[in-house]
């Protein structure tokens, strides 16, 4: 029997104008178990350490934090991993500094479910995308229709990006990860592979945090600021992984693994404008389900990248404006 039956673990890094955000998202969750908040600064530069341990200093048994001196990311450290070793819940919920949750009912409802469902080794959630300002964007990380439902491995594997923030885990599972884990060039899509092989993942078809798209430090900015040849080495980053992971799970998934490669294939050749490559066989009958609209934008990004980014920025500021005067007229 666990006293504390879920771990928090929070990484951040720079996030000072969020991280409060996400720490109260942890505090107003209302459960009937135990939890613990373990918080990971990476020798943060702005203020995100004192807003840490002020809140440290308001909830001293609950938020256990770590601060660092020097910056453990750069050294190619996995600081998730890092944080979560020290966790004593029997499961592990993630919520990265940039992200929250907003569901004071979100721990509870995936617990339950994980409790009453053994085989079930993490359960996941949608999330509304926002802004770096946390203006929604009116978008959703997964698709809405999409009810709720069991996911093998290798459908995870095709499905890609999940909301990390709506990750929560057994624990005892990714205790002593593969080797090749360490070496791979992100964490969380290794990881959510990795645990659910061992039984399934489920989806909750309801939206209960937020997932802030290019802000400070983010993936995704980081992504962005990345050469064409530096983006190519870090999507061949993630067939690497789907090569690994297939020996790792002793080629269960093999087919899914093969569509999840070509998916990524298909995303280096947009960047090498190879478009007329898209019609080899290999790649052919996904390059059809694009449809008139979906080509357009393809070489639309591969052909006019600047003027594509200055569309796609104009129609950025106009969502902007029409939430805020939404919100001025709600209010």
């Amino acid at each position: 029997m666990h006293d504390i039956l879920v771990s928090i673990s929070c990484i951040t890094y720079n996030h000072e104008k969020y991280i409060a955000k996400a720490i109260e998202g942890f505090l107003m969750q209302k459960t009937s178990f135990q939890y613990e908040i373990l918080i990971h600064d990476d020798a943060s530069t702005d203020k995100t350490a004192y807003i840490v341990k002020e809140y440290e200093r308001k909830y001293p048994k609950l938020i256990k934090p770590i601060y660092q001196n020097e910056n453990q990311y750069s050294k190619g450290v996995k600081v998730g991993l890092l944080n979560t070793k020290r966790a004593k819940g029997k499961y592990l919920a993630i919520c990265e500094g940039d992200d929250y949750w907003t569901d004071p009912n979100k721990l509870q409802k995936q617990v339950n479910y994980m409790e009453n469902n053994p085989d079930c080794t993490m359960c996941f959630h949608n999330a509304n995308i926002i802004n770096e300002n946390g203006l929604s964007t009116g978008k959703m990380l997964i698709d809405k229709s999409i009810s709720s439902r069991k996911y093998t491995a290798g459908e995870l594997a095709v499905l890609g990006f999940i909301p990390t923030a709506s990750k929560i885990y057994l624990k005892s599972i990714f205790d002593h990860p593969p080797e090749w884990y360490s070496k791979s060039v992100v964490g969380d899509y290794p990881s959510q592979l990795i645990i659910a092989s061992h039984g399934y993942a489920y989806y909750i078809n309801e939206s209960m945090s937020n997932y802030r798209t290019l802000s400070s430090g983010s993936a995704s900015e980081r992504f962005n600021k990345k050469s064409t040849k530096e983006k190519i080495h870090y999507i061949n980053g993630f067939i690497d992984i789907l090569n690994n992971f297939n020996e790792y799970s002793n080629y269960k998934y093999a087919e899914e693994i093969e569509k999840a490669k070509i998916i990524r294939e298909i995303k280096i050749l947009v960047l090498k404008k190879s478009i007329q490559d898209l019609k080899d066989p290999r790649y052919k009958v996904y390059y059809d389900e694009l449809g008139i609209t979906g080509k357009l934008k393809l070489y639309g990004r591969s052909y006019f990248p600047e003027l594509y980014t200055q569309l796609a920025n104009v129609k950025a500021q106009l969502n902007k404006v029409y939430h805020r005067a939404t919100y001025k007229i709600k209010v």
